[in-house]
């Protein structure tokens, strides 16, 4: 029987652990939150949603009924964090009434437990995986773990991830949880299952868009969950191989095109049991062939180890071999009819783990160092039993302290910590270490006080764009009409031209805070020595052109292929600029 993370599984292990420090509730809806793209109405719809507003207000977004309604769809089909919201609601064009599930303390509880099982899951994913391999152990972890709900009552990510069971939309959902905790790009579509709407997800791998359907790689048989399976008919799937598989009616938001056919033919087609990863590599089953996939999932894998044995009773064989595989330490574990094998997969030795003396095994799978083996009278699964044993790694545990070196890092920055993945050499232990967020990188400006206004110094972070301002300093006094007429009078009498242009610039600074008292004479002063100095500086521009052009004529070494060239820009420049 398939198992989920229990309530009283989690409420043991929070009692068990050390007790962090608490964070605010918003640290937990940051840490569940999935959504990106919303439009701006599905934004204010979801932070009520979240929030539990009895009355989400939508006046300012002018939305028609049609729009609120798709709204609340894509709400309720592509976000699994809310889970407590119900399936009802109530709207107008100016506000949508949700129904909740749970509130309050409920519901702190039950984000709480989500965020567990979704770490639970989480934390067998190695960091160095590829976005393909994550998406390939998150499908066949939910596959080989979770069931499909036929009462048809388990839509939310909450109560499949709790309790282990659930319809389409829950796989999806939840599927959506997993691939949002590790930055891969992830929405869905809809169809149809025969009579039936169905949905599954669309992965976006390296820039390219690829149909996944956990429901469907978790099939049924004969109305029954079938152990240990996972099937890949439906994994990293094209448009046209989705549909071929019976994907009909297909709708996705945004209009995605899922058009390379990179994993279509690939060697996963056909394999009904999870693959494993191990050190590295992707190493899968398919009709007793261990199969190591050393070229990515899209490649020709190489067969490592064949099960020769048949699974027989009487004079029936069954033509494809149930075989499962596992992986834990250093070796991969595969099942004959009648023992489970420790496989060596860089030299194919292979030793005997345990042997059956009663019945058949039919498959096997695992989590961590738990295998689960599942063993039946006959090919039929007569008196199936499932059944557990603890594997061995294949280094023995360190007796004195672990000597860790780093094999994977998540940098830290100014605005977030970071994590140092740490692995014993001895024992293959992991542990995480965080790193502290770096200090900001500022790059500062510092900006002058001014009438009225205070001057200070203003810091940007050139990594995350933080700002801050530091070292203010008084603003300048408001002047008077006695200031400006000064500052005219200075104008006036300078005795250089850059003294004339610095109390030039300070009048005029001035003005706009000089008000309504009569300053028309000092006004009409200023302006008459601002044109004054205009036409001195022209006058001294043309000097200056003159006697370019007078020693350009009188220079004769000018008279060559480079003098000829100045003498033509010289010439052009007057033209312009009226010299």
């Amino acid at each position: 029987m398939k198992k989920a993370i229990s309530l009283l599984s989690f409420l043991l292990i929070l009692f068990l652990l050390p007790i962090p420090a608490m964070a605010a509730e918003e640290s937990i809806s940051d840490a569940i939150s999935t959504v990106s793209g919303l439009s701006p109405l599905e934004d204010t719809l979801y932070r009520g949603m979240m929030a539990t507003e009895e009355r989400i207000d939508i006046s300012s977004h002018n939305a028609t009924a049609a729009e609120v309604v798709a709204a609340m769809q894509h709400l309720s089909d592509g976000v699994p964090e809310l889970f407590h919201v119900g399936r009802t609601y109530s709207y107008s064009t100016k506000s949508v009434t949700p129904t909740y599930l749970m509130s309050g303390a409920t519901l702190d509880a039950a984000r709480a437990e989500y965020l567990f099982a979704l770490d639970m899951i989480a934390e067998g994913v190695d960091p160095q995986w590829s976005d393909a391999e994550i998406c390939l152990y998150l499908h066949d972890y939910l596959c080989k773990r979770f069931a499909y709900d036929t009462t048809y009552t388990v839509y939310d990510a909450y109560t499949f991830l709790t309790e282990g069971r659930g319809v389409c939309q829950s796989y999806t959902l939840a599927y959506t949880a997993l691939l949002s905790r590790f930055g891969i790009p992830v929405t869905y579509a809809t169809g149809q299952d025969g009579d039936l709407p169905h949905i599954w997800n669309i992965v976006q791998l390296d820039g390219e868009y690829y149909h996944v359907d956990v429901t469907w790689g978790d099939a049924l048989t004969g109305g029954e969950d079938c152990f240990g399976r996972a099937t890949h008919d439906n994994f990293l799937k094209s448009d046209a191989a989705i549909e071929a598989t019976g994907h009909t009616g297909r709708q996705n938001r945004g209009g995605i095109v899922c058009d390379s056919t990179r994993y279509d033919a690939g060697a996963l087609t056909g394999v009904d049991s999870p693959a494993v990863l191990l050190e590295g590599e992707v190493y899968a089953i398919k009709n007793g062939r261990v199969l190591a996939f050393r070229n990515g999932l899209d490649g020709t894998p190489a067969v490592i180890y064949t099960v020769t044995d048949a699974w027989q009773s009487g004079m029936q064989t069954l033509v494809d071999k149930p075989a499962g595989i596992a992986a834990y330490g250093k070796d991969l574990y595969i099942n004959t009819p009648k023992s489970i094998l420790a496989l060596d997969p860089a030299s194919g030795h292979t030793e005997a783990f345990l042997t059956v003396s009663d019945g058949m095994i039919m498959t096997i799978y695992n989590d961590g160092e738990t295998l689960y083996y599942n063993t039946a009278d006959n090919i039929f699964f007569a008196n199936e039993r499932i059944l557990t044993a603890t594997l061995p790694s294949s280094l023995p545990p360190c007796t004195g302290a672990h000597h860790y070196t780093v094999y994977a890092t998540v940098a830290a920055s100014c605005s977030s910590a970071g994590t140092a993945y740490k692995k014993c050499t001895e024992c293959g232990h992991k542990t995480a270490e965080a790193l502290p967020a770096l200090p900001h990188s500022m790059e500062t400006t510092v900006v002058p006080p001014t009438y009225g206004v205070m001057g200070y110094t203003e810091g940007v972070c050139t990594v995350c764009g933080a700002t801050e301002r530091t070292d203010p300093t008084d603003a300048l006094p408001l002047p008077t009409l006695a200031d400006y007429r000064a500052r005219v009078i200075a104008a006036t009498n300078a005795d250089t031209a850059d003294a004339r242009l610095a109390a030039i610039g300070q009048a005029l600074a001035m003005e706009p805070y000089i008000g309504d008292v009569d300053s028309s004479d000092a006004y009409a002063t200023l302006r008459t020595v601002m044109a004054a100095y205009d036409t001195a500086v022209n006058e001294a521009n043309a000097a200056h052109a003159d006697m370019a052009g007078r020693l350009i004529f009188t220079d004769f070494s000018f008279f060559t292929g480079a003098g000829t060239a100045m003498l033509l820009l010289y010439l052009a420049i007057r033209r312009i600029f009226g010299l």
